[in-house]
Order: structure tokens, then sequence, then C-alpha cells
């Protein structure tokens, strides 16, 4: 994480000139030679073994780094989450339970307490916090008019799964730690996309020799009985998936192009949204837009099949840390029932 810090600090907003040109600047040439080593240990190592990997690298790599440089600089600024903002921010009053409940979320985090006891003197922490939207129909009152109705139909609205990472000193920090996640985030995904799609080409090849072995090619080629039982009809079709198939992943040559085709595409793969959703004082979806009710605009990013999160850049107080003996005995409590 720390060589994903150092190169979107350096590079911020500077990506364009990221490029093959000897005039792109001190340091850029190395940076993104090592970007493209930390790309291949995080997806296929193998590749390495081909040669000039690096060179068809180049132009992939530096076009997902300054697709998720844009994206992250385009995410509003940071908001405080503390015990005041509670009462008078309806995000952090969506994002969480109670004020307690926000303190213990940035309280468990050792990243916040290692990096407050690092930074003595500093009266907050600039964090990225994500955390899934998830929207259930429930039953409840309702005032339609000047009637209070009962038993009507509403969407609750609750966040999440909150998690806190790389938390800094400034905004800088905290938008790093957002690409860092967006960019390994992908490297996973490219990984486990990859080593999947080879396991299933195997899985197919595997039942196909099976079948054949079942109902050798030499019996049910001419003999048309034979050709439309149920085994020669799977036969036909796993061939046919087989043959449909642009990458057989037999290569390495197979699992460079598959890396360089997602690399060169990021779009398809990473996106944001601004959500907007107007909340009444109980996490209740608002549909009247002059019934009572608060207006949320909050980010949301896609990457790749994952679930969206909801990612907020928000400043903590010192404080409001919970003692740590505090969290420990919850953390007993919560072990031991």
């Amino acid at each position: 994480m720390a060589f994903l810090q150092e190169v979107f600090h350096r590079f911020r907003g500077h990506f364009g000139t990221w490029n093959e040109t000897a005039d792109s600047g001190p340091n850029c040439a190395g940076m993104l030679s090592d970007a493209i080593e930390y790309v291949v240990d995080k997806t296929f190592p193998r590749l390495r073994a081909i040669p000039g990997y690096a060179r068809r690298l180049k132009s992939p790599v530096a076009t997902t780094f300054r697709h998720i440089d844009e994206l992250a600089e385009g995410i509003p600024a940071l908001f405080p989450c503390s015990q005041e903002s509670f009462h008078s921010d309806p995000r952090v009053r969506a994002f969480f339970v109670n004020p307690q409940h926000m303190r213990e979320v940035f309280s468990q985090s050792q990243e916040v307490r290692d990096l407050f006891e690092a930074h003595p003197h500093s009266a907050e922490c600039c964090v990225l916090l994500c955390v899934h939207k998830e929207e259930k129909q429930t039953l409840g009152t309702a005032l339609v008019g000047d009637t209070l109705r009962r038993e009507v139909l509403q969407t609750a609205v609750n966040f999440v799964g909150h998690r806190v990472y790389a938390p800094g000193i400034d905004e800088a920090d905290a938008r790093q730690a957002l690409k860092c996640c967006i960019f390994n985030a992908l490297l996973a995904h490219i990984k486990q996309s990859g080593n999947n799609a080879k396991r299933r080409v195997l899985d197919l090849e595997n039942r196909l020799r099976m079948l054949r072995s079942e109902l050798p090619e030499s019996r049910w080629s001419e003999d048309t009985d034979t050709r439309d039982t149920p085994i020669a009809m799977q036969i036909r079709e796993i061939e046919s998936s087989l043959a449909q198939t642009d990458l057989r992943f037999l290569t390495l040559e197979d699992y460079l192009h598959f890396a360089c085709n997602i690399l060169n595409n990021p779009g398809r793969f990473i996106s944001s949204s601004v959500v907007h959703l107007r909340l009444d004082q109980m996490s209740i979806k608002v549909d009247d837009p002059e019934a009572p009710g608060k207006d949320l605009f909050v980010s949301e990013i896609l990457i790749t099949s994952q679930e969206p999160r909801i990612a907020a850049l928000v400043r903590f107080p010192r404080s409001e840390l919970l003692p740590q003996s505090e969290i420990t005995a919850k953390s007993v409590l919560f072990l031991h029932g």
C-alpha cells in the first residue's frame, strides 16, 4: 500500500504525462516501471517470462492509474463525523445508529489509534469510510395528507458493514487511500477472474474427455441414432462452448492479453455515481418532495462484480476516540455473549 500511496501522491492530477516519452517528468519512467512490477506481482508473476511484458503493460497500467485518479478526485470533500455533526449532518445521522456507534466504528480501527499515537499533536484524522447500503420493505405509519395511516409500505435505508481505511492527517492521505483500495481491488479481480476462467476451461475439457470415453467419436460421428443420444448432445454443447471461448488460457500470452484488456478499459470495471436519497428522521425513504425529510447526496463506487459501496471521505476528532479499555470490554462481551 505504501508504494501505491507514493505513486498517487506524486502524480496526483498529472497522470496524463505518465507515458513512454523521455520528457514525462522526473522519475516518471522509474515509477511507472515499478508500478508495472507491482501489477505483475499482484496478478500473474509468471508474466515475467514473456519477452517485452513490461513494454506491453506500460500504456494499460498508466491508463488505469489515470482513470482511478480522476475518479477519486471527483469524490466530494471531507465532512466531519462527530457527535456534533451527527445532529446537524443528515449523512452522518444516516450512516450511524447513534453517536456512540459512530465513535465505536472509528475507535475499533487500530490504524486510527496508531495514527493518533504517531501524531500526538493532530486534533483529527482523515479517513476513507466505506459502507454498504441496504434497502428493506417494511410496514409503518405515515402521514398522508392530514391523515395518519397505519400499515403503510415503506422503504427503510440502512448502512452496514462499516470499514475504515488508511487514515491520514490530511485530505490528500484519505484520497490516496481510496485510490489504493480501488487499484488493489481491480488487480484482485484480474487475478481471480483469470484463474476462474482457466478452471472453467479445464472443467469443460475434462468433462469432454469423459464423455468421449463413454461414446467414442468413431461410433457417433456417422451413426445418426447414436449422434442424437444425450451424451452426444452434451459433447456438441461443450465443444460449442469451447469454440466460443476467446481465451483458453493455454499460454502466458493469454494471461497477458487478459490483463492488458482490463487495464486498458478500466471504465468498464470501475465506476462511480452520485446517489440521491431523501430520508426522514427514521431513515425511511421520502417520495413526496413536500414531506419532511433531508436530502443526501453520497458517492457510490462500483468495482467489477462486487456489491456497490458508498465511499465517503471524513474527519474524525481525537477527542471522541473511545478508551482502549472500553473497546476491549465490548469485544470480550461480544465473544462470550
